[in-house]
C-alpha cells in the first residue's frame, strides 16, 4: 500500500554519510535491494528511534518530494521515465518501516545512483532531527 503524500519520512545516516555541514553525501541512501528503507513519522514518533546506532542522525523527506522525483530516465525506453513510490513494508520489529521503490525495478547502478543523488538532495533540504554525532 502506498504511503500518503503528506506523510514524513526518517532516514538513519551514518557521520560518514555527510557530504558537508548540513548536506547529505548520496551514499545515505545506500540499499542493496536499490530499494531504500525509511519511517513513516506518522508510526514512529520519536525520531531516536529510526536511528540503527547511537552515533547515527536522522534526517526527514516528505513523501510527495519523493514521488516529484522525475528525472531518471529508462535506458532505450524514448524518454520514459522510472515512476519513484513510496510503499508500506512493515515488519516485524518496526511497523513504520517502509521503502521508496522505483517501477519498473532499476536493471543497473547507474539509475540506482541518480536516486540516490535526488533523495540526499531532498533530505538536505530540511534541518536534520538529529544531528550525527561526528
Amino acid at each position: 500500500m502506498a504511503v500518503a503524500d503528506e506523510e514524513f519520512l526518517r532516514r538513519s545516516f551514518k557521520p560518514s554519510d555527510v557530504a558537508a555541514p548540513g548536506r547529505l553525501s548520496s551514499t545515505a541512501f545506500n540499499d542493496p535491494g536499490q530499494c531504500p528503507s525509511v519511517d513513516r513519522a506518522l508510526l514512529r514518533a520519536d525520531p531516536s528511534h529510526t536511528k540503527r546506532n547511537p552515533e547515527d542522525g536522522v534526517a526527514e523527506l516528505l513523501t510527495s518530494e519523493v514521488r516529484g522525483i522525475t528525472n531518471i530516465e529508462q535506458t532505450g525506453q524514448n524518454g520514459a521515465v522510472y515512476k519513484i513510490d513510496v510503499h508500506e513494508r512493515p515488519v516485524e520489529d518496526n511497523p513504520a518501516h517502509a521503502q521508496v521503490e522505483a517501477a519498473p525495478d532499476f536493471a543497473g547502478g547507474s539509475r540506482f545512483k541518480k536516486l540516490k543523488e535526488a533523495l540526499s538532495l531532498l533530505a538536505s533540504k530540511r534541518p536534520w532531527l538529529i544531528n550525527p554525532g561526528l
